[in-house]
C-alpha cells in the first residue's frame, strides 16, 4: 500500500532541518518512521536582510564622515 504524506510548515517556521516521525496503524499492525524534513524560505527575505544590513552601512559610513573624530 502506498500512500503521501504532505508536511506544511506554520508561518512562523525557520529555515533548517527538522525530524518528523510518522504513524500509521490498523487493526492488525503498526509501523513508525522518521523523516528528516527540509524547510526552506523564500529568497526575498533574504534580499531584504541584505538591502537592511547595506542601508544601515551606508547611513553608519555618512555619519562617520559627517562628524569624523572630535
Amino acid at each position: 500500500m502506498e500512500t503521501t504524506a504532505y508536511f506544511l510548515p506554520s508561518k512562523g517556521a525557520l529555515s533548517g532541518d527538522y525530524a518528523a516521525t510518522l504513524t500509521a496503524r490498523n487493526t492488525d499492525t503498526s509501523d513508525r518512521e522518521n523523516f528528516r524534513v527540509t524547510v526552506k524560505t523564500e529568497t526575498k527575505w533574504g534580499f531584504a536582510g541584505l538591502g537592511i544590513i547595506a542601508l544601515l552601512a551606508v547611513r553608519l559610513a555618512v555619519a562617520f564622515r559627517k562628524y569624523g573624530r572630535r
